[in-house]
């Protein structure tokens, strides 16, 4: 794994690690974030576990709900209300 903090892009601009990198067709970018002094790029798009759980757990409930409603054919009047 390539560590693409800041202190990885320096170890990167080595020579060693420049030719296996070439080998591997990897091309190193500057990031425009890396100049902020406090700012983490890797941490940015990170995903929220506890909101995933949450929208898979409210999937899960509503495939429930509604395979529920459309066996006791209540399924029109909860989609009215």
């Amino acid at each position: 794994m390539i560590d693409i903090s800041r202190s990885g892009m320096q170890e990167a601009n080595s020579e060693g690690c420049q030719n296996r990198l070439a080998q591997l067709d990897v091309k190193l970018i500057q990031n425009a974030l890396w100049s902020l002094p406090s700012v983490d790029p890797p941490a940015i798009v990170r995903a929220n576990m506890l909101h995933n759980i949450l929208l898979g757990i409210q999937k899960n409930m509503m495939e429930w709900v509604q395979g529920f409603l459309g066996k006791h054919k209540r399924l029109a009047v909860f989609d009215e209300i």
